[in-house]
């Protein structure tokens, strides 16, 4: 059965929201973000991503979930400045 991106994305997030550090979740988002090549697919991972851990509310995570959001953005955001000073 193929998996639409949706699918990975939100599977994407659940392995963000349950990893064990934040460590743990900067690995994922960097061997992510590798895994496209192609700049425009990796921009458009970065904002649904973007869009999908932006839209979660504290009051439905508890502690560590809501740490590997905040950690999880920062490390988008760095990721699309990084974008953007290669373009």
């Amino acid at each position: 059965m193929l998996q639409t991106m949706d699918d990975q994305w939100y599977a994407f997030i659940e392995n963000i929201l349950n990893a064990g550090s934040q460590e743990e979740v900067r690995e994922l988002i960097q061997m992510a973000i590798k895994e496209y090549e192609n700049i425009d697919s990796r921009n458009r991972f970065v904002d649904e991503v973007m869009k999908a851990l932006n839209g979660l509310n504290a009051m439905d995570h508890d502690f560590h979930q809501w740490s590997n959001i905040k950690m999880a953005r920062i490390q988008m955001y760095q990721a699309k400045r990084d974008a953007a000073l290669v373009s």
